[in-house]
């Protein structure tokens, strides 16, 4: 606020000198080479701020502003991740319910999500039913969860 009210006293005062300084010269080609150089004085005044314009504040700032709309998006993107690996995740335990219960078996399985290049896949999953060949198989060959990470009811402790 101060430079804006230091912005305006610097002007009012350069309007003020460059009016007495009308009024005391005669008329003639004196007046007309005063009239501009006091419309260059009120110019520069006009302008001080944007001659003394520190850059260095904005590029700081739009800097600031860059780094946050950086860090938003990061955790945007890391909100989608977890919601696409969430989804996944229980999409791919509907399936395999889905095959048991075409098998003619009840369970309930949870399933958890590894990225693989940057894209999360289905990894482990956790089994409330004793250990089952076909099913096993078809989730090896259709899900690609290999035997190792497949946790059926006798392996839990």
């Amino acid at each position: 606020m101060s430079d804006i009210r230091t912005w305006l006293v610097g002007l009012f005062a350069a309007a003020a000198a460059v009016s007495v300084l009308y009024s005391l010269i005669p008329r003639g080609k004196l007046l007309v080479i005063a009239r501009c150089s006091g419309g260059l004085v009120l110019l520069l005044a006009l302008l001080r701020p944007a001659l003394h314009w520190d850059s260095h504040i904005w590029e700081n700032s739009f800097r600031r502003w860059q780094d946050e709309m950086e860090t938003a998006a990061l955790q945007m993107q890391g909100v989608e991740e977890n919601r696409l690996a969430s989804l996944i995740a229980d999409r791919t335990a509907a399936y395999i319910q889905e095959k048991a219960e075409a098998m003619g078996l009840t369970c309930h399985p949870t399933v958890s999500t590894a990225l693989r290049q940057g894209v999360p896949f289905p990894d482990r999953v956790w089994l409330d039913i004793p250990f089952h060949g076909p099913l096993s198989d078809c989730i090896a060959f259709d899900l690609d969860i290999p035997r190792e990470g497949q946790i059926w009811q006798e392996d839990i402790p």
